[in-house]
C-alpha cells in the first residue's frame, strides 16, 4: 500500500536514522578506540537496514478462494460366510460399530455390482485382504466388472 501514511512513516523512520547516525558519529569522533566505534556503527547500520526491509515489505495478497482438500470417503460392510458356533446374536453385535452393515453372505460379483451401481468406476480403489483363494476370487470378480489392475491393491 503506497499512500501518504506510508510515505510519512518512511520519512519519520529516515529522520530517526539520521539523528541516530549523527549521534553515533559524534560519539565515534570523540572516542579513543576508533575501530570499536566503527564496529558499533556498523551494527547500527545493519539494524537500520533490517528495519527498513521489514517496513518496506509488501503485504501478502489474500487468496479469494481456498484450495479444497481432497477427502477419502469409504463405505464399510461386514460380511460373514456363516455364524460362528457358540456365539449368540448379542455377542456378535458387540463386535460391530454403530452404522455397520452386517450380512451373512459370500462376496460375489452381484454384491460388488450392487455396491458400485450408479457410480463412476475410475474413482474406486479396491483393497483386498484374505486367503489366497479369496484374493483370487475377488480379483477375478473385479476384472469381470471392468476394474483395472491399478485400482486393485492386495495386502
Amino acid at each position: 500500500m503506497e499512500g501518504p501514511a506510508n510515505k510519512r512513516e518512511l520519512e519519520k523512520k529516515e529522520d530517526e536514522f539520521k539523528t541516530t547516525l549523527h549521534q553515533e558519529l559524534e560519539i565515534s569522533m570523540s572516542s579513543s578506540d576508533f575501530k570499536q566505534e566503527l564496529l558499533r556503527l556498523g551494527h547500527v547500520l545493519d539494524r537500520y537496514e533490517e528495519d527498513l526491509n521489514i517496513f518496506n515489505q509488501q503485504p501478502k495478497k489474500r487468496r479469494s478462494r481456498r484450495k479444497k482438500k481432497p477427502y477419502c470417503y469409504y463405505k464399510c460392510s461386514r460380511l460373514r460366510n456363516k455364524a460362528v458356533p457358540g456365539e449368540d446374536d448379542l455377542e456378535q453385535e458387540k463386535n460391530y460399530q454403530y452404522g455397520d452393515k452386517v450380512c451373512e453372505r459370500r462376496i460375489d460379483e452381484t454384491l460388488i455390482q450392487q455396491e458400485i451401481s450408479g457410480k463412476t468406476m475410475d474413482k474406486f480403489m479396491i483393497l483386498i485382504c484374505g486367503t489366497r483363494s479369496f484374493d483370487e476370487d475377488i480379483m477375478k470378480c473385479c476384472d469381470n466388472l471392468g476394474f483395472n489392475q491399478k485400482q486393485m491393491f492386495k495386502f
